[in-house]
């Protein structure tokens, strides 16, 4: 059988022919170590909002700052003299439907490299952060105190100017509601493992800390404070914010346990589960994806089984769905770590789901410069539903609370603390009264509060004498 040639024969065309093969092989050669300069950039968080059975949205204070090291910003503490007047004029909380938890960017690249960051948030407002950025707003720089002074000097030595040595001399507002880290580095973990040594840490312990993984790349930001120039080391992007909007997926329950999950937006839902904990018993519920438009109906089981036989596997499946969606193992571990008590301890019902790509770069645009080969964002909706049982059990403990008999009293706070409401705990008595329409229902149920908190910061100073006696000290 005779075979083609491919190679030309004749000289010209064959010396023209290999100049072509020579150079389109260096063309993708450059390529390929183009692609291999470049880097990845990988982000996860969580949109949290509450409501009640109706599947009605509710206001609520999301920003809770104290489950986080001292190190990191907020608005209170934002450094670089900045000031926000959204909270200044909230007395330092932000009522919202929604909270946006803990997104964090990990970066890996083989050689160093210097980027630039932005991330908008249009309908809400950043309200902790690390390490500093350059831009967090909208917020404005105060003046230092000695241009304040030398104003001040001015004003009374009739030596008005317009504008103002602070006017002047002080960085422009920040107008719109983004977060901006300026020419950060990034520094492979292979390359740098010394710095591990180097990252802040805080004795307490903190969620935060379980988000650093060991393959992301060191990130290093100058501080850009005049009076303490040493830079600051991280291993990501750390953000968070409130923000007042609805997420694409709407959930009602009724007094019979049914819950209907409606996914109200034009891209399919993912990995949806129903989790339900009642002490130390939980039942799950795995809905699978839900496509736009779509309605399901489930019934959680009232014979649940103990938390300690369901949740392990549950933790499995949704670090599998996250991997599935694009993060790394490691990644993804993170992430179940940060959240392990919030999604698969806390008690309470819910429904966790992976939100679509397109709904989360329209609510949070980012830009990148220079842009990474490679950028995947999972961002994982928690909607969190106080149900007609829990605000039927909450009536009751308010009630029994408001009784003159002693024992009854103490009865009632403690079903109360068994519930276990945590930072969910006003929203819950505000539905409560809502629902009973008896606004003073608010009042006694902060009664309620305080004395649960009273006893609890008794208990917490009680501890050391109690170490001490066990220790026979």
């Amino acid at each position: 059988m005779k075979t083609t040639s491919f190679i030309p024969s004749h000289p010209i065309v064959r010396n023209t022919f290999a100049a072509l093969t020579s150079l389109t092989l260096m063309v993708c050669a450059f390529a390929v170590r183009a692609g291999d300069d470049g880097y990845v950039a990988h982000e996860w968080g969580t949109f949290t909002s509450i409501q009640g059975g109706d599947g009605v949205l509710q206001n609520w204070n999301g920003v809770a700052t104290a489950d986080l090291p001292p190190f990191v910003y907020n608005q209170a503490h934002p450094g670089l003299r900045r000031f926000f007047s959204a909270y200044a004029f909230g007395k330092g909380g932000l009522s919202a439907l929604q909270r946006m938890e803990t997104p964090v960017i990990y970066f890996y690249a083989k050689k160093p490299l210097t980027l630039d960051l932005s991330v908008q948030f249009p309908k809400g407002t950043m309200t902790e952060w690390f390490p500093q950025a350059a831009e967090v707003g909208p917020s404005l720089r105060l003046p230092g105190p000695v241009v304040a002074a030398l104003d001040n000097a001015a004003s009374r030595a009739g030596l008005n100017s317009n504008p103002t040595l602070a006017t002047r001399l002080t960085d422009s507002p920040v107008t719109n509601n983004v977060i901006h880290w300026k020419n950060f580095e990034v520094l492979p973990a292979e390359q740098h493992g010394d710095l591990a040594s180097q990252l802040p840490t805080d004795t307490k312990g903190s969620h935060y800390f379980a988000a650093r993984t060991k393959d992301a790349a060191f990130i290093r930001v100058n501080s850009l404070e005049p009076t303490n120039p040493a830079p600051e080391l991280e291993k990501f992007l750390f953000y968070r914010g409130v923000g007042n909007f609805q997420t694409p997926l709407t959930v009602t329950m009724n007094e019979q346990n049914q819950i209907t999950v409606t996914n109200t937006g034009t891209a399919p839902l993912k990995h949806l589960f129903a989790i339900s904990i009642k002490g130390d018993h939980a039942s799950v519920v795995p809905l699978g994806n839900l496509r736009p438009r779509q309605i399901l109906d489930t019934r959680l089981d009232t014979s649940s089984q103990p938390a300690a036989t369901v949740m392990p596997e549950l933790r499995r499946q949704m670090a599998a769905a996250l991997e599935a969606e694009g993060l790394y193992a490691s990644e993804a571990e993170a992430m179940v770590n940060t959240w392990r008590d919030a999604w698969f301890e806390d008690q309470g019902v819910r429904i966790l789901y992976i939100l679509p790509r397109t709904w989360t770069d329209s609510t949070l645009p980012i830009t990148m410069a220079p842009m990474p080969r490679e950028l995947t964002r999972v961002m994982v909706g928690r909607a969190e539903i106080i149900t007609p049982a829990t605000m039927e059990l909450l009536c009751k403990c308010i009630d029994g609370f408001r009784q003159s008999d002693p024992a009854i009293k103490q009865n009632a706070l403690n079903e109360f603390k068994a519930m276990r409401l945590g930072r969910f705990t006003t929203v819950a008595i505000s539905l409560a009264a809502a629902q009973k329409k008896n606004p003073k229902l608010y009042d006694y149920g902060a009664e309620l509060i305080k004395a649960a908190q009273s006893v609890a910061t008794s208990a917490e100073a009680a501890q050391p004498a109690r170490r001490l006696a066990a220790t026979g000290g």
